[in-house]
């Protein structure tokens, strides 16, 4: 069993890893975005490349955002803000492997490819699966540590309750 504090650790490192490769992301795709358009004259392809380099920079700065949550939530302790990014990393995890899948079929070779189509849903299943335990970890460590926090002033109160006793 992996400790309270390994799971804070652990959300901080997959936290700290996705906001820099959201950074990433998003200084890639600004500047293909930037290098196709300043053609004068684009082809449909070329009009068709931009508007899917758009819609990728926006879905790493929404990538950002939540990743945002997850690092304050950990470092705040609040489990409101860790389950936040929970729902998107389902949400997120599911479309991706589904558009892979459906991508991948039938583009190995011109040949429909249903092996690399599982495959890729399996990969993904199996990281969904790591993300998902490192998530659920840190929301165990935070109630935890949160548990602990409410035990220890209930016993300085009681012990306070019987020192003013006593002295009564």
């Amino acid at each position: 069993m992996v400790s309270h504090g390994a799971f804070r650790l652990l959300g901080y490192v997959y936290g700290l890893l996705g906001f820099f490769a959201c950074i990433c992301g998003a200084f890639w795709t600004g500047f293909e975005t930037n290098e196709v358009s300043a053609k004068k004259d684009l082809t449909e392809e070329e009009r068709m490349t931009v508007v899917v380099l758009k819609i990728a920079f926006f879905s790493v700065l929404i990538s950002l955002v939540f990743f945002i949550f997850l690092l304050v939530g950990i470092f705040l302790k609040k489990v409101l803000l860790v389950k936040i990014h929970k729902v998107y990393l389902l949400i997120n995890i599911v479309l991706s492997i589904l558009t892979l899948a459906s991508s991948f079929h039938g583009l190995v070779k011109g040949v429909p490819s249903a092996g690399f189509s599982v495959l890729v849903i399996f990969v993904g299943i199996g990281l969904l699966y790591l993300y998902l335990w490192i998530v659920n970890g840190v929301i165990e460590a935070i109630q935890h540590e949160r548990e602990q926090k409410l035990e220890m002033v209930v016993e300085v109160n009681a012990d306070e309750k019987e020192a003013l006793s006593n002295s009564a």
